[in-house]
């Protein structure tokens, strides 16, 4: 097969725009600061003229004078002069600027050009990686989304900052908070839970962790479908439940109708209405399902190619963790549920997203005598712990003792909060309708 690509005839820089850009920065600061927070050295197509600069930026960096003549001098001490043009060519940029106050269109030409640069090195590399047989489909998809991804952002802006940068927007970012001016985090649907945690935060991963048959998928789908009744999409991976079965548990917990009378539709008229409002209320909310991807490659895939099309996600589900399958093998499994932990936080920052990975407790908790979970809890726990934001443990007493008083309750144990508070929050347990609520709520309903 030929992977060959042709390559573009056309020069994929704009000359005349890269000399201006560097022109202008030695004619004004307010120009030079302008450029330099949308360029880097490698955005120009020149090698000199990323040279050029460097010296440029150097300059200001310390305080001195930017013109032709301290320029100059900057590249002769660092034995680059020659190899930028000259002293000569400094000053013909300065006479290629039609005006100073046109850099920033300037440096949106260079920048534009460079982008494209970068989409065609990125093309070359992602064909190159698709004849590589020896790597997962998966990775070969990941890694081609992630190259194009890289290719695509803006490299040059906000990434670093001084304190002193940020220090007046971050005050009175906290003054609009202690106001009420700024809205929480996308909610988790749970008011207790919510005033705690502040709703999902962006780049957050958070854990949701029970023994089998707890709740914890219900309690995900809880999330699920409190964060899409804010109109931003949610990205749901199953790798327990089927499209079906899943879209069954949100009309179920909608709806209120109880989930074994799914399997075989014994419904009665008031069923059936309330299944009828339930779908089309679900349907009109941005909730999309995919049951197939079960490696985390894939997973990040699709989430990067579904925020594409449909918009940055308010919360991603992913459920759940020890049912992933790991290519390749080798590592031991708990390294390989750590490493996954660590790849989907490192999604959630990347989409500026919350991440949910539901996750299954050992076996120790039923060996106490108490048994309320504990976060050493986790099944191969290790990076576990360390990469999540938030982890929430589910206890239910009647789990384990069906006589139990507080039968209809569950704790929802939030073990670890990043830079917050600890605490339980009790809600009511309606598994049967595939939902938890809150006691208020369910006192009512």
């Amino acid at each position: 097969m030929n992977t060959d690509m042709p390559r573009p005839e056309a020069p994929m820089h704009d000359q005349a725009a890269e000399k201006a850009a560097l022109g202008s920065m030695m004619i004004s600061a307010s120009a030079a600061d302008v450029v330099i927070i949308r360029l880097e050295p490698g955005d120009f197509y020149q090698p000199k003229h990323g040279t050029i600069y460097t010296a440029i930026v150097h300059l200001m960096t310390a305080g001195q004078p930017v013109d032709p003549i301290s320029v100059a001098h900057a590249l002769d001490e660092k034995g680059d002069l020659v190899r930028a043009g000259g002293a000569p060519y400094l000053h013909e940029l300065v006479a290629s600027v039609p005006s100073a106050a046109q850099a920033g269109h300037f440096a949106g030409i260079v920048t534009g050009w460079s982008k494209r640069r970068r989409i065609l090195e990125s093309a070359y590399k992602v064909a190159q990686a698709a004849t590589n047989l020896s790597k997962p489909i998966d990775e070969v998809v990941d890694d081609a989304s992630r190259t194009i991804h890289k290719a695509t952002i803006d490299r040059a802006a906000d990434d670093v900052a001084h304190v002193d940068d940020f220090a007046d927007e971050e005050f009175q970012r906290l003054r609009d908070v202690a106001a009420g001016k700024v809205e929480p985090g996308i909610s988790t649907g749970f008011v207790d839970l919510d005033r705690l945690l502040n709703g999902w935060q962006p780049g957050q991963l958070v854990i949701p962790a029970a023994r089998p048959g707890a709740g914890k998928s219900i309690l995900s789908a809880n999330w699920a479908l409190a964060a899409a009744e804010t109109g931003r999409p949610v990205f749901m991976f199953t790798m327990e439940m089927t499209k079906r079965e899943v879209n069954q548990r949100l009309w179920s917990n909608v709806g209120r109708i109880p989930l074994h009378l799914f399997p075989k539709a014994q419904f009665d008229d008031r069923d059936w209405r309330r299944l009828a409002e339930a779908r089309d209320h679900v349907r009109r909310l941005p909730i999309f399902i995919d049951d197939k991807s079960n490696t985390v490659a894939a997973i990040q895939g699709h989430a990067r190619r579904l925020t594409q099309q449909h918009g940055k996600p308010s919360l991603i589900v992913v459920d759940y963790l020890q049912r992933l399958t790991f290519p390749g093998g080798g590592d031991r499994h708990d390294l390989q549920v750590g490493q996954a932990a660590k790849d989907l936080k490192d999604l959630a920052r990347d989409l500026a997203t919350t991440v949910v990975a539901v996750c299954q407790l050992n076996r120790a908790v039923e060996q106490r005598t108490k048994k309320v979970p504990q976060l050493s809890d986790l099944r191969d726990s290790g990076q576990l712990e360390q990469e999540a934001d938030i982890v929430v443990l589910i206890s239910r007493d009647n789990y384990y003792d069906p006589e139990s008083p507080r039968s209809g309750e569950a704790d929802l144990i939030v073990a670890k909060h990043r830079g917050g508070p600890k605490d339980t929050i009790t809600v009511a347990a309606q598994l049967h309708l595939a939902r938890f609520v809150d006691i208020a709520i369910d006192a009512v309903s």
